[in-house]
């Protein structure tokens, strides 16, 4: 590098120049092999190495062991007992941790719009909750009630 850099010094302006245009065609150039080699990647299914690693990180901070049937019970609790009792929740999702369910609930709930059938699922636990309401409005006029007539 030393070398390089007396050899510079030593250089005229135009032979400076040249060298600076040689260098920018060689990143250039390897920018491009870099691109396309990443272009035949993609269409060949394939990830780079740092891909891999990227894609096992990702799945390492996910739920990779969550199924369809796991998120679909994960809704039908919410549905039944509201998406705010997690605890409630988190007990009733067959099969998986509870520690595991608060934090699936967690990003459900902050990442759910990501989701293909979010509208469908939305939709779901809001028609439980009604119920719940409804049936909460229910029993509190019951009491009402009961207590006028004691």
């Amino acid at each position: 590098n030393n070398k390089a850099a007396v050899d510079e010094k030593d250089m005229t302006p135009e032979q400076r120049e040249a060298a600076r245009i040689k260098a920018e065609k060689a990143a250039a150039k390897q920018k491009h092999r870099e691109e396309q080699e990443k272009r035949l990647r993609k269409e060949a299914g394939c990830l780079t190495a740092k891909e891999q690693r990227e894609k096992q990180k990702l799945l390492d901070e996910g739920f990779p062991s969550w199924t369809k049937k796991d998120l679909m019970n994960f809704v039908r609790a919410n549905e039944r007992f509201g998406r705010d009792e997690v605890d409630l929740i988190a007990q009733n999702v067959e099969g998986k941790d509870e520690d595991e369910v608060r934090r699936y609930h967690a990003v459900f709930w902050k990442r759910g719009k990501e989701l293909r059938d979010w509208p469908r699922l939305l939709a779901a636990v809001e028609r439980g909750e009604e119920r719940i309401a409804r049936a909460q409005g229910i029993r509190e006029t019951l009491a009402t009630k009961y207590r006028k007539y004691r």
